[in-house]
């Protein structure tokens, strides 16, 4: 297990009240998370209830018997990671596939919690690659429009078949060499008719922690 993952996901435990409603989102860091938060029993312990970003943090939870929370409007945290980090709490996300779902969890919250090891903490999104979840119905030409606002897009494959999400959508994995502008470049793609969500995490607050093999856990508040 990544050591660094572990000390943030060890940090992460004091945010967790009893009877929080939590919301998960997908990934090896949220895996880590899960597992500290069953070792200590703490869902069982607290009567903790959670909701799921995937089906693979889901079929995780079932491992561990969670309590699954069926129906939500409002969620007391919401744990997530997250691929690029920017320190005023800017964020791509979406390499896990689960983009669009992690986007409701987290704008049902107002205790937005994001661990990463400190190495996903960057200066700017250049040079990054985007995930942008979009319609399967004739791709083509949503490729062709993310390309005309400067991006670069591969759609995501796994073996020989396209990627698909839990909800049925393809990935479009997009390469930006600069971006000057992100809100502006985050409002350009959701005009697109095809996309149906992107990787930019602009407009939350999240409380960072941020895991390090060798230097003690960061805590940065947005």
């Amino acid at each position: 297990m990544d050591f660094a993952k572990e000390r943030a996901a060890n940090e992460l435990l004091k945010f967790i009240q009893p009877d929080f409603k939590i919301g998960l989102g997908t990934g090896s860091t949220i895996e880590v998370a899960m597992k500290f938060i069953y070792e200590k029993n703490l869902a069982t312990n607290l009567n903790l209830q959670f909701v799921y970003s995937s089906k693979r943090t889901q079929n995780l939870a079932k491992e561990f018997d969670f309590k699954n929370l069926l129906e939500f409007d409002k969620l007391d945290l919401v744990l997530d990671g997250a691929d690029i980090i920017l320190k005023n709490g800017f964020m791509i996300k979406g390499l896990g596939g689960a983009l669009l779902k992690e986007k409701i969890l987290a704008e049902a919250t107002d205790n937005y919690i994001i661990m990463a090891d400190e190495v996903k903490l960057k200066n700017d999104f250049n040079s990054q690659i985007v995930p942008i979840e979009i319609s399967d119905f004739n791709p083509e030409l949503t490729l062709i429009k993310i390309n005309n606002l400067g991006g670069k897009p591969m759609l995501r494959k796994t073996e020989n078949a396209l990627y698909k999400t839990d909800n049925g959508n393809l990935i479009a994995d997009t390469f930006f060499e600069k971006i000057a502008n992100p809100m502006r470049l985050a409002t350009d793609l959701k005009q697109i008719t095809g996309v149906i969500e992107h990787g930019f995490f602009l407009d939350f607050k999240p409380i960072l922690i941020l895991g390090s093999t060798n230097k003690p856990t960061q805590i940065i508040y947005t």
